[in-house]
C-alpha cells in the first residue's frame, strides 16, 4: 500500500471522505452528489446515490465510517469525523491497512480507538 501526501481520492468511496460527507451540511452534500458521478473504483464501491445516502446515515448513527475495499480492492479503513468548537465537521482521521495485515479481529479493535482519538482532537478544537 502506498499513499502520496496531497493526493486526492473520491470522498464517496474512502473512509475519511465518507466521514466528512456524513456530517456535511445537507445542501452542501446534495450539491456535491449532484455534481459528481459515483464511479466504481472496485467491485465494492457504492455507485448509487440512494445507497450512499443510506450508508452516510449509518455513519452518523454509529459515529465512524468504513471503507471495505471500496477505493482499493485490497485496502480496508476505519475513519471518524473531527468537529470544531461550533460542532462543524472540519476533518477526519483514519486507520487503513491492506486486508492481509488487518484481519477482522484487528480491524474491530481499530474502530473504538479511531473514534476515541477523533473525539480527543475534537475536544482540543473546543467541541463539546
Amino acid at each position: 500500500m502506498h499513499s502520496t501526501i496531497g493526493s486526492r481520492q473520491p470522498a464517496y468511496c474512502t473512509g475519511v471522505g465518507k466521514a466528512l460527507l456524513a456530517f456535511a451540511d445537507g445542501d452542501e452534500l446534495e450539491k456535491l452528489l449532484n455534481k459528481h458521478k459515483l464511479l466504481p473504483r472496485t467491485q465494492w464501491t457504492i455507485t448509487e446515490k440512494e445507497k450512499l445516502l443510506e450508508e452516510l446515515a449509518k455513519i452518523r448513527e454509529r459515529g465512524y465510517a468504513l471503507d471495505e475495499r471500496e477505493n482499493r480492492s485490497e485496502l480496508r479503513c476505519v475513519a471518524a469525523p473531527v468537529f470544531n468548537y461550533n460542532g462543524r465537521v472540519v476533518a477526519s482521521i483514519s486507520v487503513a491497512a491492506p486486508i492481509s495485515r488487518m484481519p477482522d479481529e484487528r480491524f474491530n479493535e481499530m474502530i473504538p480507538l479511531t473514534k476515541e482519538y477523533a473525539e480527543k482532537i475534537s475536544k482540543n478544537l473546543g467541541y463539546r
